[in-house]
């Protein structure tokens, strides 16, 4: 796995041709709402990568197609192809202009600025440096249209894609790096927006009561566990199939899910269907209690385990106290139990990645105690990025934090 330094902000490093070392070229990935897990989920996708972590910025080293990498991922926002890693304001202004000289036709362009190490650019400098660029390709002939950020620092996902500026004009990435210093790059890849949303809340089979895990998350899930794409993948709380299907899309090949619910089997059966998903075989799919998965599934057979298990009853923010330490303990026993026969399907050194839910209580947080029994089934837990032991995911005005975690099997 790629190393990663701690948590904070690192300074961007430079090329140095001078030096007589080959200039290496470089993507800035911009990362999702949670950095560390976004992070995460690079690393793990590509492994020999050289990498920074410096949020909201990710930059990596490697050989790899940008428009093809960000549809295997779930938590990147953008992949932008590095210019330059320092220059002054004029010499930055100058190769934005040459690169927009290269678009054929009329010239669609935005700037995006990011922090990095307490500095950010503010929006106003932003629109100056557009207007500047704008006039100084009308005077050589060239007509452009300068896509206002309207009053945020960075061009969201949306409006760079439904302006074009990722195929047919350009969005670059301004990044202070230092005093009148800028890192410059370019925007190569944007995260397929629509395509999620559609599998997100398009999808016909759902039940909102028991909760509804995001596609994206589902992918980040999947590419933590860097399970062999030929190997068994099981989700034994599949509802609505989402991490199955997310499985299928990334290139998984022998997929298993169960639910202990009928009407989770029907839906994860309607959504593949809905999803049109004929170049890849349906799921082994099964109702059954995870207390008899055993019964279903040969042991020692399954390479990885990627799930989301029941997290309780939906949160809506005033709930007691006591009543969440309950919901706790209650859940606590389940996933005891689920691990106990993960144990028991499991190849040796078998891979899991499981959501252990954190409940917000006014400004109480209730946690599941469950860790040292499943660790005490022969379970190890792995660390993400070197030195993180689990991942946070917790949407806007929710009362639930999921936390990811990743165990292998010792035997």
């Amino acid at each position: 796995m790629a190393k990663l330094p701690p948590p904070r902000q690192q300074p961007l490093p430079k090329n140095n041709p001078a030096s007589g070392q080959p200039t290496e070229r470089r993507r800035w990935f911009v990362l999702g709402r949670e950095p560390l897990l976004s992070a995460a989920e690079i690393a793990a996708v590509l492994p020999a990568a050289k990498t920074t972590y410096a949020p909201p910025i990710f930059l990596v080293t490697a050989d790899f197609d940008p428009k093809e990498i960000i549809r295997r991922l779930g938590g990147t926002i953008k992949i932008a192809e590095e210019m330059a890693p320092t220059l002054t304001e004029k010499e930055m202004l100058s190769a934005i202009e040459a690169e927009l000289k290269r678009v054929d036709g009329k010239i669609h362009f935005g700037l995006s600025g990011y922090p990095h190490a307490g500095k950010m650019t503010e929006v106003k400098q932003l629109a100056t440096w557009g207007l500047t660029i704008k006039k100084a390709l009308k005077t050589a002939g060239r007509s452009a249209r300068y896509v206002d950020n309207r009053g945020t620092e960075a061009l969201s996902s949306a409006a760079v894609l439904h302006n074009g500026l990722a195929e047919r004009g350009r969005e670059f990435i301004i990044i202070p790096v230092s005093d009148n210093q800028y890192a410059l790059g370019k925007t190569a890849a944007i995260q397929p927006l629509e395509e999620f949303s559609k599998r997100d809340f398009g999808r016909p089979g759902r039940d909102d009561t028991s909760g509804m895990l995001p596609p994206k998350l589902a992918m980040m899930m999947i590419n933590l566990a860097s399970a062999d794409k030929n190997g068994i993948l099981l989700d034994p709380f599949c509802g609505s199939g989402t991490i199955l299907t997310e499985a299928a899309l990334l290139g998984y090949k022998n997929i298993i899910g169960s639910d202990i619910t009928e009407k989770a089997i029907a839906d994860t059966k309607k959504n593949w269907d809905w999803l049109k998903m004929q170049d890849s075989p349906l799921p082994k799919i099964f109702q059954a209690d995870i207390k008899n998965i055993t019964d279903k599934i040969e042991g020692k057979s399954v390479d990885a385990i990627v799930t989301e298990s029941y997290m309780g009853k939906p949160l809506r923010g005033g709930e007691k106290l006591e009543q969440l330490q309950s919901q706790a303990e209650e859940l606590a026993n389940l996933y005891v139990t689920a691990f106990e026969n993960f144990a028991k399907i499991l190849k040796p050194k078998g891979t899991v990645i499981f959501i252990i839910p954190e409940f917000q209580a006014g400004s109480n947080l209730v946690k599941i105690n469950c860790l040292d029994k499943i660790i005490k089934l022969g379970f190890k837990q792995e660390k993400f990025l070197d030195k993180e032991n689990s991942l946070a995911y917790q949407r806007p005005g929710q009362y639930v934090r999921r936390v990811i975690y990743k165990f292998t099997i010792e035997v």
